[in-house]
C-alpha cells in the first residue's frame, strides 16, 4: 500500500495513447459538423437528426455553426487526462480534476457495450445503421475506451502529475474553515483542506494509504 502502483511515466503514456485513440472520433466529429459528408449515408443531415431527436436548440446552434458538442466533450475529456498526469494540473484543487475523471471511467463500459451492440447487430433502433459508415462505430468505441481509460489512470496515478504536497483533511460539524484546528501550517509543507475542526486524514501525495490524524483544538 505504501506506493502508487502507476508510475508517472506510464500514466502519461496511457493518457497519450488515450487521446489518439480519440483524435479519429473527435475529427470526424467536427468534419461532420462543418459541413463534411465523407462517411454520411445520401441524404443524412446531421443538423436535421439533431432536430428529430429532441437535441436543446443551443447544441442544434452549435452543431449549425460547425461545433459538435460530442466532439467537444471528447476534447475536453483528454484535456481533463493531460491535467491529472502533466505538472499545470497542480494549479487546479485535486477534487476537481479527480471528480469528474471518475465519473468519466463509465465511458469504458459503455464504449464496449457499444461495440458488443455493433457487432450483434443490433443497434436500439434498426434506422440509425444505414447513416453512417461502418468505420465510424470503431471511432467512437476508441475514443469512449481510449477517453475512459487515460482519465481512470490519470485519477489513479494521484492527480496532478504526482502532487508532491500531502494533503491533511480535516472533518467537523461546525462546518468549514480556511485553518487548521491547530493553527499553523503542518509540518513537512502539508496542505490542509478543513471541511469541518478538530480531526482529520493526513495522505501523502506518493502513499496509496492515509493515516488518520487527530486535530487539535487551539
Amino acid at each position: 500500500m505504501g506506493k502508487h502502483s502507476v508510475t508517472p511515466a506510464a500514466a502519461r503514456w496511457a493518457v497519450a495513447l488515450g487521446g489518439a485513440a480519440a483524435a479519429p472520433y473527435i475529427a470526424a466529429k467536427t468534419y461532420w459538423a462543418c459541413g463534411g459528408r465523407a462517411g454520411l449515408a445520401d441524404g443524412f443531415d446531421v443538423v436535421g437528426e439533431f432536430e428529430r431527436n429532441g437535441a436543446p436548440e443551443a447544441l442544434v446552434w452549435l452543431e449549425h455553426h460547425g461545433i459538435d458538442f460530442t466532439a467537444v466533450l471528447a476534447l475536453t475529456g483528454v484535456v481533463l487526462a493531460c491535467a491529472l498526469v502533466r505538472p499545470w494540473g497542480r494549479r487546479l484543487p485535486a477534487w476537481l480534476l479527480l471528480a469528474p475523471a471518475w465519473a468519466g471511467t463509465l465511458l469504458i463500459p459503455y464504449g464496449l457495450l457499444t461495440a458488443v451492440l455493433a457487432a450483434t447487430g443490433n443497434d436500439g433502433g434498426g434506422h440509425a445503421a444505414p447513416s453512417i459508415t461502418p468505420w465510424v462505430v470503431p471511432a467512437g468505441v476508441g475514443a469512449f475506451v481510449g477517453i475512459g481509460t487515460a482519465l481512470a489512470v490519470g485519477a489513479w496515478s494521484g492527480g496532478g502529475a504526482a502532487r508532491s504536497t500531502p494533503t491533511v483533511v480535516q472533518f467537523g460539524a461546525v462546518g468549514a474553515f480556511p485553518f487548521p484546528c491547530s493553527g499553523g501550517p503542518r509540518p513537512g509543507n502539508a496542505a490542509t483542506v478543513v471541511l469541518g475542526p478538530c480531526a482529520g486524514w493526513r495522505c501523502g501525495s506518493r502513499s496509496a494509504s492515509c493515516r488518520w490524524r487527530p486535530g487539535r483544538r487551539g
